[in-house]
């Protein structure tokens, strides 16, 4: 691991974050306001129908958090753009940055949010 690989490592983290939180409030909504019951419900809830607004997009933790996710990974990879390196260092690199995405769904979903797995 090298210096140019913390910050797509952490990028990867905080995908991974993004998803857990993003599987709580879509498969464990019950479980989410018990443990948070001061939530506001029209964001967190996705049972709860929001009018589209700005570019009409529905602005609930589903979308934003989906959004979040996928503009971490993106950023990640711009990271990693331009590196000229053989291919079996671009394998490693992907394993690395898996790894990091699952240690930080696992930190939401499991250790935050008490989740079992």
């Amino acid at each position: 691991m090298s210096k140019k690989d913390i910050a797509p490592m952490l990028l990867c983290m905080g995908a991974g974050y993004s998803t857990g939180l993003r599987d709580e409030v879509l498969y464990h909504p019950g479980q989410l306001f018990q443990q948070y019951p001061n939530l506001n419900r029209a964001f967190w809830d996705i049972r709860v129908q929001n009018e589209p607004t700005f570019l009409n997009t529905e602005w609930d933790a589903d979308h934003v958090l989906k959004g979040t996710t996928v503009l971490l990974f993106t950023a990640a990879v711009t990271f990693k753009i331009g590196d000229k390196k053989k291919w079996y260092w671009y394998i490693l690199d992907g394993a690395k940055y898996f790894l990091s995405y699952k240690i930080g769904f696992y930190l939401s979903y499991n250790l935050q949010l008490k989740n079992k797995l």
